[in-house]
């Protein structure tokens, strides 16, 4: 299970969770097929809280990631995942703000800063991985 902000506005399609997606298979060692019948992607915040993007981007506001995270406690007690991943600051702060168990964390898709490096993304992958690995969980 994953949980982060990964919705676009009102589009179908969703560049970041794309992103989520492709880091996911590479964390996971499974292709975009298999890690669909692994894997559900979820949000902490459940609704948009975007007026400014990028860097002005406004973060969710304390209501609405304590609904979130009533909400996703339920959802994760659903599904029992093996792994839990967040993504991004906002869902990893609000899950253990909330006692939300979860595995490790990975930059948000949209993340700005260092995380706009690919190597450096790509490399926090492979730290996910090899923790996972040693907890037996992968």
């Amino acid at each position: 299970m994953l949980s982060g902000e990964i919705l676009e506005r009102d589009s179908p399609f969703s560049d970041t969770l794309s992103t989520a997606r492709i880091e996911a298979c590479r964390l996971s060692r499974l292709s975009p097929l298999e890690l669909t019948r692994h894997a559900i992607f979820t949000n902490l915040v459940r609704c948009t809280t975007f007026k400014k993007v990028g860097q002005n981007a406004e973060k969710p506001n304390a209501e609405a990631i304590e609904l979130g995270a009533n909400w996703l406690k339920r959802e994760i007690a659903f599904w029992q995942p093996q792994i839990i991943i967040a993504y991004g600051s906002v869902a990893r702060d609000g899950m253990t703000k909330y006692n939300i168990p979860f595995d490790d964390d990975l930059p948000h898709p949209t993340a700005q800063g260092k995380w706009l490096n690919q190597n450096l993304r790509r490399l926090r992958i492979e730290e996910v991985h090899e923790r996972l690995k040693a907890l037996k969980k992968l």
